[in-house]
């Protein structure tokens, strides 16, 4: 709604000139509710969220250790299994779900706030992690 009334604002201003007024809309138009874009989109205004850690799939156990030894909040269950993981991300919203699987982060109930880790390697994935998420390595946490 918010987003027709701005489109709305832009079309009338543009057609009191005589013009044509033609708009393209783009975006990400499937977003879910709890997500800063469906906030943004629908009040005008996105939330900043304070990181309260990663929950990291079975295969990442080498990025959960990095993650740990750097100070940051991770769960990590080796024992978890399949889409199980998906209940544990529900059991602990706010965090960023890491996963290397395809299938899982298709997933309607996947979380909004996924990152699809590429690399098997453990180190390569860390750093992909901390690029995708602005993490700021300094020496504030020791």
């Amino acid at each position: 709604e918010h987003l027709l009334k701005e489109v709305y604002k832009i079309w009338t201003k543009v057609s009191q000139n005589g013009e044509d007024a033609r708009i393209l809309m783009c975006g990400d138009f499937n977003s879910k509710p709890e997500s800063n874009v469906y906030r943004l989109m629908t009040s005008g205004q996105a939330v900043e969220k304070s990181l309260e850690g990663f929950i990291c799939d079975p295969s990442l156990g080498k990025v959960a250790k990095f993650l740990r030894a750097i100070g940051i909040d991770c769960i990590f269950d080796d024992k978890v299994q399949g889409i199980d993981i998906l209940k544990v991300c529900r059991q602990n919203p706010g965090r960023i779900f890491l996963t290397r699987s395809k299938s899982i982060i298709r997933r309607r109930d996947c979380p909004q706030s996924s990152i699809l880790v590429k690399s098997q390697s453990g180190e390569d994935a860390f750093i992909q992690v901390v690029r995708e998420t602005n993490l700021q390595l300094g020496s504030k946490k020791f």
